[in-house]
This record gives C-alpha cells, sequence and structure tokens, in this order.
C-alpha cells in the first residue's frame, strides 16, 4: 500500500481540494479527496496542526487507492458519483416488552375505562400503578385478565452496513498510523486517540457485517446472494 501511495503520490495536488463547507475531515469519493473544515479549523478530534492535515490528506489517499484498485468493492445507495454506501435495518431478533413498561400502559388503560364509568372514584386513585393498594392492583389484575392484555412483542433491528466498507476503513485509519513511524507525517494525540476510537468501531461494525452476511447470504459488498 505505501509503494503504491508513492506510485500516486503525484497525483495528490490535482485531485484534493480543501472545502471549509464540508463539515467532515476528509471523503474520497469517485476518485476526488475533499478535506474540510474538521480537518483544518474546528474539528473536535485534531489541534489543526499541519501534521493532523497531512495526515487526513493520507487517510483519504488511502481510500482513493483502494478505489482505483478496486480493492474492498462496495454496492453504493444510489451511484459511484455520490459516494454513499448501500446500508439497511436487518432484524436480528426480538425482545419482550419489559414488565415496568407493561404494567404502565395495563395501568393507563385501566384507568381510562374507569373514569368513564366512575370519574369520582377513579379519580383519587394514584397516578402510578406501583401505588395501588392491595385490592386496587386485583381490580387492575382482573382488568388485564378480563381484556387479555399482554406484554407486546419489539422487533430489533441492526444497521448492517457491507463488510467490505469497514475493511476499507480500517485499512485506511491503520495505514495512517503504520504511515507515523516512518517519518511522513506526525499527528496529535488527540487525533491518534481519534484513530484508535475509530479502528474498535470498524472492527465491530466488520464483525457484524460478516455475521450478516453468513447469515442472510450477501455478499462483502452488499449485494444479496442468490445463487445458493
Amino acid at each position: 500500500m505505501f509503494q503504491l501511495a508513492h506510485m500516486y503520490s503525484s497525483d495528490l495536488k490535482y485531485i484534493t481540494s480543501f472545502d471549509i463547507s464540508f463539515g467532515g475531515g476528509g471523503q474520497q469519493i469517485n476518485k476526488k479527496i475533499t478535506i474540510g473544515r474538521a480537518a483544518v479549523t474546528d474539528g473536535e478530534h485534531t489541534d489543526g496542526s499541519d501534521g493532523d492535515i497531512m495526515g487526513t490528506i493520507f487517510h483519504e489517499h488511502v481510500h482513493f487507492l483502494c478505489f482505483i484498485s478496486d480493492l474492498f468493492p462496495v454496492k453504493y445507495m444510489y451511484s459511484v458519483e455520490d459516494g454513499v454506501v448501500y446500508s439497511e435495518k436487518v432484524l436480528i431478533g426480538e425482545e419482550l416488552e419489559d414488565e415496568i413498561a407493561f404494567m404502565k400502559k395495563a395501568y393507563d388503560l385501566f384507568i381510562l375505562s374507569k373514569w368513564n364509568i366512575d370519574y369520582e372514584k377513579y379519580s383519587y386513585y394514584p397516578n402510578n400503578y406501583e401505588q395501588l393498594n392491595e385490592n386496587q392492583r386485583k381490580e387492575l389484575d382482573e382488568y388485564i385478565k378480563d381484556k387479555e392484555i399482554i406484554p407486546e412483542v419489539a422487533l430489533i433491528y441492526e444497521q448492517y452496513v457491507p463488510s467490505n466498507h469497514a475493511l476499507n476503513e480500517l485499512n485506511a485509519h491503520n495505514k495512517t498510523l503504520e504511515a507515523i513511524p516512518l517519518g511522513l507525517f506526525t499527528i496529535s494525540h488527540k487525533k491518534i486517540f481519534f484513530y484508535e476510537k475509530e479502528i474498535r468501531r470498524y472492527q465491530k461494525m466488520y464483525d457484524f457485517g460478516i455475521k450478516i452476511e453468513r447469515e442472510y447470504n450477501y455478499t462483502p459488498e452488499g449485494h444479496k446472494n442468490n445463487n445458493n
């Protein structure tokens, strides 16, 4: 990767631009690198030093090299020019409504129904079901049984992003950190800490992407594999 970066280093001045209106640190879309405000002036994860800016350029250059080499190809949501990687929410399980939420919902229904019958009596009932006395609680339990109120089942979704996208980011972050001891640039501790945190985040994204691709028959690019 470093040899490839050296080979294409002369192209950087032609494909890289600074755009203060872009709030992010940097981006590479369709062989064009943009360095934004977060890398230059008021970035939360950088001190705005020349080294940090150079590190951001190198990071995006690694993305550029992967793009032109077709390394870690991905499915795009709209088009290559748009640069938005395909993703979707995948159903990974379900969760039963917890007892506190269920009882609160049941008590609200109970009180509303009873107000229509005898408001004077039930207006004195506590606001919270946990404050009911024994007789009131029995009355609520009977209402729940009579109306056949049961806990709801909540579906749990997780955002799936193609594993190749996560690999691309892991590669760019790792190669940027590996370039520091080579003397290519020096970046701040703030940016190093941020990159290390991002590596952990993308590793989790990659692990989840692999899991989804194996279970739901997706390719690493994000395409549904219908061959099996």
